[in-house]
């Protein structure tokens, strides 16, 4: 019996590529959708403010956009509600994306 093992405090290696592959797979995911005629448009890291900390955004028909984000860094990896809370430079919070 086989079992993954990494140590989490490195950066790339394992993680890195398990992280790469599955936000692959959730932006073919996206543009499945495009092609299904379930949203108009997929935008993949969209340019500026608007795309600061955002993997990709659809466009429904109605105009509504739809941001996605696979991951969030921070040094030592530990947050707080403040932190989920706090608005970042493009006036968006984390808890703020979530509950919109």
């Amino acid at each position: 019996m086989s079992a993954l093992r990494s140590n989490t405090r490195l950066a790339g290696g394992i993680w890195d590529k398990l992280g790469n592959r599955y936000e692959s797979l959730w932006t073919v995911e996206a543009l499945m959708k495009v092609l299904g005629d379930e949203v108009l448009e997929l935008v993949v890291e969209p340019h500026g403010k608007e795309g600061q900390g955002v993997e990709f955004y659809t466009v429904a028909a109605d105009g509504t956009r739809e941001y996605f984000s696979a991951k969030r860094q921070k040094p030592g990896n530990a947050w707080s509600l403040a932190d989920l809370s706090r608005a970042g430079e493009t006036g968006r919070s984390i808890l703020g994306d979530l509950l919109q």
